[in-house]
């Protein structure tokens, strides 16, 4: 009996790299045995990288098209199918897009709820590009919701680094402020 939920467990603790990476290999795999690669191109699933490790121009327009599905889903209010389309966008993508998609998915989740995730693919897009001010601005606000103030002060401070002008990152920062003073008695 304990057999079953052992390897269930198992399962469960697979991480999404190593999914990625499995998913990859398959793609791989099925290219080298004749499956037509314009056929998943046409399914927006992007194929293969090329031999520098970019991606192709075709693939390149069908992570593009992910992408833009992923924005006119978010912006019709579906975030789950939005998470989806950028999941899929980011699993064949190796290019210019990485943060934003990291990004734009990480929005989702915060309009899901699920702040943990969208603090993970905050920092993943941060690690490519650090001074994205939106990754910034969003790992911020996941982390204030899950009651890391401080790194959440970290966030905002430094996108006014960045940014000395933003409004959204001044309010946040005076809103965390505020929550963690202690008010003055005039006797």
């Amino acid at each position: 009996f304990a057999a079953p939920l052992t390897e269930a467990f198992e399962a469960a603790m697979h991480s999404r790299k190593s999914e990625r990476r499995s998913k990859k290999a398959r793609r791989k795999k099925k290219t080298e045995n004749g499956t037509n690669a314009k056929m998943s191109s046409q399914q927006n699933s992007p194929s293969e990288t090329n031999s520098n490790g970019s991606l192709s121009p075709e693939d390149e327009a069908a992570v593009t098209r992910l992408k833009d599905k992923g924005n006119d889903a978010f912006r019709a209010g579906r975030f789950y199918e939005a998470v989806q389309l950028y999941s899929r966008a980011i699993e064949f993508n190796e290019g210019q897009y990485m943060p934003v998609l990291y990004s734009n998915r990480a929005m989702a989740y915060l309009k899901l709820g699920n702040f943990v995730m969208a603090e993970r693919d905050c920092s993943s897009g941060l690690a490519m590009d650090p001074m994205n001010v939106k990754a910034l601005l969003r790992r911020g606000t996941a982390r204030a919701y899950l009651s890391q103030f401080e790194n959440a002060l970290g966030d905002f401070e430094r996108v006014l680094d960045v940014e000395p002008g933003n409004i959204q990152a001044a309010q946040e920062i005076n809103r965390i402020k505020m929550a963690f003073s202690t008010p003055e008695y005039v006797a």
